[in-house]
């Protein structure tokens, strides 16, 4: 398989897919919504903790139990009351507040230093 396409396994067979087409991925069920940079959408019979695991080491974030995001589509991440990220195609998608700082670290390359931590150093 070529590398940066992804093999998708739909009702009807496989779709190749190319990664940097991916802007995020939807948990329904059984199923897993695929959704494009055009905002199409491809339904795959795979749940979205597999889907997770294949693609953790290409750069897509887990940010939401029913949300996994490719970071290289993302535009902005908003922190206000309810954290949200905006796709590039504008697609707003909800930021858990226990996913927050998985996300912070995967796009600052910082890790936040847990209460627990802090106070054992101080």
């Amino acid at each position: 398989m070529e590398t940066g396409k992804l093999a998708l396994h739909t009702l009807d067979g496989i779709q190749m897919v190319k990664m940097e087409k991916v802007t995020h991925l939807k948990a329904d069920g059984c199923y897993t919504n695929v959704y494009l940079d055009d905002k199409s959408k491809i339904v795959v019979t795979k749940t979205l903790k597999e889907l997770d695991e294949l693609l953790k080491i290409k750069n897509f974030c887990r940010i939401h139990k029913s949300y996994l995001i490719n970071l290289d589509k993302l535009e902005k991440y908003k922190t206000s009351k309810c954290n949200y990220v905006i796709m590039e195609n504008g697609t707003q998608i909800e930021v858990a507040r226990r996913r927050k700082d998985m996300l912070i670290t995967m796009l600052t390359g910082v890790q936040k230093r847990s209460r627990l931590t802090q106070e054992l150093t101080d």
